[in-house]
C-alpha cells in the first residue's frame, strides 16, 4: 500500500511537472478568464486553450486540453473550485448522444466532414470506436498489417484532448496535425 502511495505522490508531481509552467513569478492581473475552460459533468473543467491562470500570487500556464478535477491543488490553489466560484455562469456540457445521431438517414457516417464537436458529442467508447476505425482505415490505405495497440491508444488520446480544444475543426484535419513530423 505504502508504494502505491508512493508512486500515486510521484505520478501527482509529474502531471503538475506536465500541467503547469511558471510565468516569471507575474503577479495575477484581472479575473479567471472562463471563456478558456469547459465545465465538465463530473465537476472538472479542461482548458481549451493555453492560458494563463492566476494562482497563490503568480500566473500559472494552464496547458491545452488539461483536464484540472476537484481536490486537486497546483500550486496551493484548487483550480477547478476557482473555476466554479468565478465562473458559475459556463454551462456544464451536455450529456454524451448516441453515435445514431452523427448517422444521416441511411445510417452512414460521413468521416471526411465529421467534427471535434461531433465527435465529442457522443460517449467516450462511441468516440474511441470512430477513432480506431479511422486507424484502421488509414492503415489499410498504407498496406500495415499491424496493430501497434499503445500507439493507436495514445492517439486516440490525443486526438480527444485536441478536439477538446477546437471543437470546430473536422477530426481529419486534427489527425493530421498530430501527425509525427518526419
Amino acid at each position: 500500500m505504502e508504494r502505491f502511495q508512493a508512486g500515486r505522490a510521484v505520478f501527482a508531481v509529474a502531471v503538475v511537472l506536465t500541467l503547469v509552467v511558471p510565468m516569471g513569478g507575474a503577479k495575477a492581473q484581472g479575473g479567471v478568464p472562463c471563456d478558456s475552460f469547459i465545465r465538465n459533468p463530473d465537476g472538472s473543467w479542461t482548458a481549451i486553450d493555453n492560458v494563463p491562470f492566476p494562482g497563490s500570487g503568480r500566473i500559472v500556464n494552464l496547458r491545452q486540453g488539461s483536464v484540472m478535477k476537484p481536490g486537486f491543488f497546483i500550486l496551493g490553489t484548487d483550480v477547478a473550485a476557482e473555476l466554479a466560484a468565478a465562473c458559475a455562469s459556463v454551462p456544464v456540457q451536455q450529456p454524451q448522444a448516441e453515435i445514431t445521431t452523427l448517422a444521416d438517414d441511411k445510417g452512414v457516417i460521413d468521416m471526411g466532414s465529421l467534427t471535434c464537436g461531433q465527435l465529442l458529442s457522443v460517449y467516450q467508447e462511441d468516440a474511441d470506436f470512430l477513432l480506431a476505425w479511422y486507424s484502421g482505415w488509414t492503415n489499410g490505405m498504407a498496406k500495415s498489417r499491424t496493430l501497434r495497440l499503445k500507439a493507436v491508444k495514445d492517439a486516440t488520446h490525443n486526438v480527444i484532448v485536441y478536439c477538446k480544444a477546437n471543437l470546430t475543426k473536422r477530426v481529419a484535419d486534427a489527425i493530421e496535425a498530430l501527425k509525427p513530423k518526419p
